[in-house]
């Protein structure tokens, strides 16, 4: 994980969760945390914050808080809230990718006591308060659908037809392999043609942001 992993010879439990963002630079990303004992946090492999005190003021006084803006200023302890012992100075724009990444807790329980311990967690992202975090519930594996986009047709051999059925009539198309890894965007009308031609074959994401909402539909190029 890095070379300031919490230094124990037992008692830490790692929680991993995978998540999907529809853009990743110039974020506001705040995290939150009360934790029993110590608290380490990596977003794609690289360390964000550490809580490395053990003590009754981590869980029973205000929520450790940490914010990123999207300015790349950093406030530790923000909004009254405890500040943590670490966090990182690099850029968040080089951690978090377009499409998927995961973030990686690691939480110490002291095996002295004994106790499980506890705690809680709360990462929020957004740009200019549009949300970027995709809801599970917007992907889907079919060419037509009725949260705001059809795709059509797929399969496809390269071209494809992408149309707003949202009530909007403008957003903005995002072509990502199935890593998340960007591969094309461009700005699209209600009604746009894609281009697949050159793609290889395999399974693709195509993804629209309209209306402060995100659409993403899995296709395949033969």
């Amino acid at each position: 994980m890095g070379s300031e992993v919490i230094k124990a010879g037992g008692g830490v439990t790692y929680y991993r969760y995978e998540f999907e963002l529809t853009e990743h630079e110039t974020l506001n990303a705040r995290f939150r945390m009360f934790v029993d004992d110590n608290m380490q946090i990596f977003i794609n492999r690289n360390e964000i914050a550490l809580e490395d005190d053990m003590g009754k003021v981590n869980w029973r006084t205000a929520n450790h808080d940490l914010l990123f803006d999207d300015t790349g200023a950093i406030f530790n302890g923000y909004n009254g809230g405890d500040p943590f012992d670490y966090y990182t100075l690099t850029n968040l724009d080089s951690v978090f990718q377009t499409g998927a990444n995961d973030i990686i807790l690691a939480i110490r329980n002291r095996t002295s006591k004994p106790d499980i311990g506890g705690f809680s967690f709360r990462m929020d992202l957004d740009k200019a308060g549009k949300a970027v975090i995709v809801k599970k519930d917007e992907e889907i594996t079919q060419g037509t659908t009725s949260l705001g986009i059809v795709v059509y047709p797929n399969p496809t051999t390269g071209w494809l037809q992408v149309n707003l059925i949202n009530g909007q009539d403008e957003g903005t198309l995002n072509v990502l392999d199935v890593a998340g890894r960007l591969l094309m965007q461009k700005k699209m009308s209600q009604s746009t043609e894609l281009n697949l031609e050159s793609f290889s074959q395999g399974v693709y994401l195509v993804r629209v942001t309209s209306g402060g909402r995100s659409y993403t539909v899995r296709v395949v190029k033969n």
